[in-house]
């Protein structure tokens, strides 16, 4: 009988100050991020309480803060890339959401911050 269950593995509201932005200024002053990422993962859960049979939490902020510090201009792509190396890390990984929220909008008027959802 198997014991293999899907199970969510999460991080939420990372915190990162980078650079990321079509615009020039972006790329010169940064802003900050907040990052979640939320993975479904077949686990099994048999009791032995070995990391190898799970996702490990580091891969997940490493991930993230190598991608964090990578400047591009679209969070799309950021979150393409997380996606890309999340899945490479582990063949655990069944599908999951990564959140990207940029706070101090450069707008015309106020706005406290914007979001990306990328599915993985």
């Amino acid at each position: 009988m198997s014991n293999q269950k899907t199970v969510v593995i999460a991080l939420e509201d990372m915190e990162f100050f980078a650079y990321h932005g079509v615009y020039p200024e972006e790329n010169k002053v940064g802003r900050n991020y907040r990052v979640s990422v939320y993975l479904n993962c077949a686990v099994d859960i048999d009791g032995t309480d070995d990391l190898a049979s799970s996702y490990n939490y580091e891969w997940i902020y490493e991930i993230a803060n190598e991608e964090m510090n990578t400047p591009r201009k679209l969070l799309e792509t950021v979150a393409f890339h997380m996606a890309r190396k999340l899945r490479q890390k582990s063949d655990l990984l069944q599908s999951g959401e990564i959140k990207i929220y940029k706070e101090g909008l450069p707008l015309a008027g106020k706005v406290g911050r914007s979001l990306i959802v990328y599915q993985i």
